[in-house]
């Protein structure tokens, strides 16, 4: 059922046979001049595909067809970093540049024949689609320590990405750039032997231009400042209560902004959204750690405030068939800016040495989700998810352990 009151009944029952391979590795080389001056760099490959051949019986409103499909997706990356470290007879004191360089390679291709009830032939569909990630990131950074207990930090990084898409169904392109310049200060002391300040402050500011053949060059340039604060006491031993607040950044991938359609499942198509703003998010946070006799406990509850949440939109469409000439119900799933979400949740996570060799772990996490739109100011209700994850783990010496793992999630609500 749609917000308009119109209503799709649809069943899909299929088979497929996929195929996933891969593999990564990395190359790195440290050089030290001297005492004081280091330079590294390290090379990482990544390389994933998944794919294969596969059929499907739909009943759409009580309309049968048939769907003969072939897919294969790749996900090829490699960054390349040098760094270049010196530090000084002042202990604390360094000065950094780094220096990155991130190729991404998405070629996608699929096939889809529909036929529908009682057809011997039908229509095929096939596409390719190359996409592209250049990503280019320079960063520098000083650490001056005036005192043991007074210690400041300042920085600059820039990050210069570019994403480039192609289908050849449509025989479009899209180009989007994203260039990012920020510079940071933290400065951190102590108020007392047990109660520790951090604070700092980073400016962004954010420059967008993206290019279809159909909407031409668009832009979209923004500034940002995120502040950030953290306040920990030292208690009896080892013991630690902290308080922190943080302005945080999130900004749309490649699958969220390519405005071409894949419809590589003919009757669920997809559609990123190049117009898409970031999320930012406020975070507040009181978290407390301990460690007892070879037991670590850490709980925290936080509260988090974040505007222009982006979630999944799906609405209905129909689109020509043009086989048989009539109007084929689909929908269409894509992403927008829908609103503000406030969020409050808690984490909790614990680890006990049983004897030397074995140790139980459990983690337990849950939190509030709850969307207002800001334009229609309606909210969609608070509900909650939680995740559960507990360890067993048996170190037998020589390399040799024995897990035993599980994982409980609850049903995720989205907008």
């Amino acid at each position: 059922i749609f917000k308009d009151g119109t209503t799709d009944n649809r069943v899909q029952n299929g088979v497929s046979k996929w195929s996933r391979n891969g593999y990564n590795g990395s190359l790195g080389l440290d050089y030290d001049f001297n005492a004081y001056n280091n330079i590294s760099t390290t090379v990482k490959l990544n390389n994933f595909s998944n794919g294969g051949p596969g059929s499907s019986e739909y009943t759409i409103n009580n309309l049968k067809a048939t769907n003969i499909s072939d897919m294969d997706m790749t996900f090829s990356n490699m960054d390349w970093n040098v760094d270049y470290r010196k530090t000084s007879k002042k202990e604390g004191e360094e000065f950094s540049i780094s220096a990155q360089l991130s190729t991404g390679r998405t070629p996608t291709s699929f096939s889809n024949t529909f036929i529908p009830d009682g057809a011997i032939t039908g229509q095929t569909l096939t596409s390719n689609n190359t996409g592209k990630n250049n990503e280019y990131t320079a960063q520098t950074d000083y650490t001056y320590p005036f005192s043991k207990a007074v210690v400041l930090e300042v920085g600059a990084k820039g990050i210069f990405r570019d994403i480039k898409s192609q289908f050849d169904v449509s025989a479009q392109d899209f180009e989007y750039n994203q260039n990012v310049g920020a510079g940071y200060g933290v400065i951190s002391f102590n108020l007392t032997k047990k109660l520790q300040v951090k604070g700092g402050l980073r400016a962004e500011y954010t420059q967008i231009d993206f290019n279809t053949q159909s909407s031409g060059i668009q832009k979209n340039d923004y500034f940002n400042l995120f502040p950030s604060v953290i306040v920990s006491r030292t208690l009896k031993g080892s013991t630690t209560l902290k308080l922190s607040y943080n302005r945080r950044v999130q900004r749309p991938t490649q699958s969220y902004l390519n405005p071409f359609r894949n419809t590589s499942d003919l009757f669920n198509v997809q559609q990123g959204n190049p117009q898409l703003s970031p999320e930012l998010s406020d975070n507040l946070e009181l978290g407390y750690s301990t460690f007892i006799k070879g037991s670590v406990i850490n709980a925290s509850v936080f509260y988090r405030r974040t505007g222009g949440v982006i979630e999944s939109s799906i609405s209905p469409i129909q689109e020509l068939n043009p086989t048989t000439n009539q109007l084929v119900d689909k929908t269409l799933t894509s992403y927008i800016n829908v609103g503000t979400a406030e969020t409050y949740g808690f984490n909790l996570f614990a680890s006990y040495n049983i004897k030397p060799k074995w140790t139980l772990m459990t983690n337990f996490a849950g939190n509030t989700y709850s969307v207002t739109n800001t334009q229609t100011n309606i909210n969609t209700g608070t509900y909650f998810n939680f995740n559960w994850f507990i360890r067993s783990a048996y170190g037998f010496g020589k390399g040799y352990n024995f897990e035993l793992f599980n994982v409980i999630t609850s049903k995720r609500r989205t907008y």
